[in-house]
């Protein structure tokens, strides 16, 4: 079974956020998406049933996957403030509003997940038949 020891607080200090009190909004959102993460490790995991991986790994995945997700938690993509004659602007990845787990498979499951990628050594083999 896939467990986590990553907390709302380590993903304050990841972002180098101000910790968020425990029962605050945003410590609550960040432990649904930490929960949602595990669970979507523990359904890949039986999916393709895989050994249980290296907890230390688990807890950097998780942690990267949150954090990811606390620091573009919307779908936005541009944010633009004006004040009288001046604006800025600001670009955000867009995001998906669910923990991505995908990039993270082959660290959780080095020697048991293959990347699906495959090399073609390119050549060419002329026609053998003269042209008309």
């Amino acid at each position: 079974m896939i467990t986590t020891t990553v907390t709302s607080d380590q993903v304050a200090d990841r972002l180098g956020l101000p910790r968020p009190e425990s029962d605050s909004p945003q410590a609550r959102q960040w432990q649904i998406w930490i929960d949602q993460a595990v669970r979507r490790i523990s359904s890949y995991q039986m999916l393709h049933n895989l050994t249980d991986p290296n907890p230390d790994t688990v807890d950097d995945v998780v942690l990267e996957a949150v954090a990811t997700m606390a620091d573009h938690p919307s779908r936005s993509t541009q944010v633009t403030v004006a004040v009288d004659d001046a604006s800025t602007s600001r670009s955000y990845k867009a995001g998906t509003g669910t923990v991505s787990l995908d990039d993270w498979w082959g660290e959780l499951w080095p020697d048991q997940i293959a990347d699906g990628a495959f090399s073609v050594r390119p050549s060419f083999q002329p026609d053998r038949r003269r042209c008309w």
